[in-house]
């Protein structure tokens, strides 16, 4: 579910009583439900508990303001060091939508909290995610997934875990699937052009040579 509303929606929506129970303004249940499964997985491999916790605040309507989690554990359940993990590792993000009536903006963050100390916020930013995409309705779903399931590989990259294996598909591939991209070295697609550019140069060089050794003849 995501927060679309517009300033005169916003405004008219300010005056009713918040709902009994609020909404994930990032991931529906199906989202969770999908993240509990894959850290499952993740956890009986590692011995680390995943998951996260999203803070929203909610100053406008009242409508997304809650905390939510996902975890190993399951569906609003907190990653904490328990019976089949020794360690956790928790995403523990916070949203705050201001009101329409408000100059202030809406803002997004989020900190990592380890008991791999050698495991940060930063090893997640430095795959391109940013909290600020949270507050993005294009983005904020597809950023808090990547974000907490990128954990597990962080921690066999960062704190020496066994890296997750994922389980290969036994279910028949459809009758129309056919493979995608270019086969053949991902090198040589990368540096292609640069590796043309040279063996040109090099013939260039050759034929110069050639021609600088040709003898000339002067008529008698």
């Amino acid at each position: 579910m995501r927060r679309r509303l517009g300033a005169a929606t916003a405004a008219a929506l300010v005056l009713l009583a918040a709902p009994a129970s609020a909404e994930n303004p990032v991931l529906d249940a199906d989202g969770d439900a999908d993240v509990a499964a894959s850290l499952a997985e993740a956890s009986q491999v590692q011995d680390v508990c995943y998951g996260y916790e999203l803070l929203v605040s909610d100053q406008d309507t009242g409508q997304w303001g809650g905390t939510y989690a996902a975890s190993n554990q399951g569906v609003g359940q907190r990653a904490v060091p328990g019976p089949g993990c020794t360690d956790a590792v928790e995403l523990r993000a916070q949203i705050s939508y201001t009101s329409s009536f408000s100059e202030a903006e809406d803002s997004a963050r989020w900190v990592l909290t380890s008991t791999l100390p050698s495991l940060t916020i930063d090893d997640v930013e430095d795959l391109g995610l940013s909290a600020g995409d949270l507050l993005d309705d294009d983005r904020s779903e597809q950023a808090l997934l990547n974000a907490v399931l990128a954990l597990p590989r962080l921690a066999a990259e960062q704190a020496g875990k066994d890296p997750v294996v994922l389980e290969p598909n036994t279910e028949p591939l459809p009758s129309d699937a056919r493979p995608t991209g270019t086969p053949g070295s991902d090198w040589l697609r990368e540096n292609g052009a640069l590796l043309g550019f040279c063996v040109l140069l090099v013939l260039a060089g050759v034929v110069m040579l050639l021609l600088s050794r040709r003898p000339t003849y002067r008529p008698l």
